[in-house]
Protein backbone atom coordinates (compact mmCIF):
# COMPACT_ATOMS: atom_id res chain seq x y z
CA UNK A 1 0.00 0.00 0.00
CA UNK A 2 2.83 2.75 0.51
CA UNK A 3 3.32 3.02 -3.49
CA UNK A 4 -0.01 4.55 -3.07
CA UNK A 5 1.27 7.27 -0.74
CA UNK A 6 4.65 7.86 -1.06
CA UNK A 7 5.39 10.58 -3.16
CA UNK A 8 3.65 12.79 -0.75
CA UNK A 9 4.73 14.27 2.63
CA UNK A 10 4.05 12.40 5.40
CA UNK A 11 1.46 14.82 7.28
CA UNK A 12 -0.57 14.63 3.97
CA UNK A 13 -0.51 10.82 3.27
CA UNK A 14 -4.09 10.89 3.04
CA UNK A 15 -4.20 13.42 -0.04
CA UNK A 16 -4.72 10.84 -2.82
CA UNK A 17 -8.84 10.78 -1.32
CA UNK A 18 -9.35 14.34 -2.68
CA UNK A 19 -7.31 13.66 -5.57
CA UNK A 20 -9.24 10.41 -6.59
CA UNK A 21 -12.81 12.24 -5.48
CA UNK A 22 -11.48 15.37 -7.90
CA UNK A 23 -10.73 12.90 -10.66
CA UNK A 24 -14.34 11.45 -10.14
CA UNK A 25 -16.06 14.52 -9.56
CA UNK A 26 -14.61 15.48 -13.44
CA UNK A 27 -15.25 12.48 -15.17
CA UNK A 28 -18.26 11.24 -13.70
CA UNK A 29 -20.29 13.85 -11.88
CA UNK A 30 -19.76 16.49 -14.56
CA UNK A 31 -20.94 13.85 -17.48
CA UNK A 32 -23.91 13.48 -16.05
CA UNK A 33 -24.87 16.79 -16.29
CA UNK A 34 -27.21 16.70 -18.76
CA UNK A 35 -26.12 18.35 -22.26
CA UNK A 36 -28.85 21.30 -21.92
CA UNK A 37 -27.26 22.79 -19.11
CA UNK A 38 -23.73 22.83 -20.21
CA UNK A 39 -23.25 26.12 -18.25
CA UNK A 40 -23.82 24.08 -14.90
CA UNK A 41 -21.34 21.63 -16.66
CA UNK A 42 -18.74 24.44 -17.43
CA UNK A 43 -18.78 26.37 -13.82
CA UNK A 44 -18.71 22.91 -12.01
CA UNK A 45 -15.76 21.60 -14.02
CA UNK A 46 -13.98 25.54 -13.74
CA UNK A 47 -14.74 25.57 -10.03
CA UNK A 48 -13.68 22.30 -9.18
CA UNK A 49 -10.46 22.65 -10.53
CA UNK A 50 -9.53 26.25 -9.46
CA UNK A 51 -10.52 24.77 -5.87
CA UNK A 52 -8.01 22.36 -6.39
CA UNK A 53 -5.38 24.45 -7.55
CA UNK A 54 -5.85 26.47 -4.39
CA UNK A 55 -5.59 23.33 -2.48
CA UNK A 56 -2.24 22.48 -4.25
CA UNK A 57 -1.15 25.83 -3.13
CA UNK A 58 -1.79 25.63 0.29
CA UNK A 59 -1.11 22.24 0.97
CA UNK A 60 1.89 21.34 -1.40
CA UNK A 61 1.52 17.81 -0.37
CA UNK A 62 4.13 16.51 -2.59
CA UNK A 63 8.14 16.07 -1.58
CA UNK A 64 9.70 17.11 -4.04
CA UNK A 65 8.89 21.07 -5.14
CA UNK A 66 8.89 20.03 -8.80
CA UNK A 67 5.89 17.84 -8.68
CA UNK A 68 4.29 20.48 -6.40
CA UNK A 69 4.82 22.70 -9.10
CA UNK A 70 3.56 20.73 -11.65
CA UNK A 71 0.63 19.91 -10.28
CA UNK A 72 -0.47 22.99 -9.71
CA UNK A 73 0.63 24.19 -13.76
CA UNK A 74 -1.50 21.33 -14.31
CA UNK A 75 -4.59 22.06 -12.74
CA UNK A 76 -4.27 25.82 -13.81
CA UNK A 77 -4.06 24.76 -17.61
CA UNK A 78 -7.51 22.68 -16.95
CA UNK A 79 -9.22 25.66 -16.08
CA UNK A 80 -8.03 27.41 -18.90
CA UNK A 81 -9.31 24.18 -21.14
CA UNK A 82 -12.42 24.66 -19.93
Amino acid sequence: MRFIFQEYKPHVFWWEIPEITRRLFLTGFVLGIPEEHSLMRLLAGILTSLLYACLLMLIRPYKRADDNVIAISANLHMVIAF
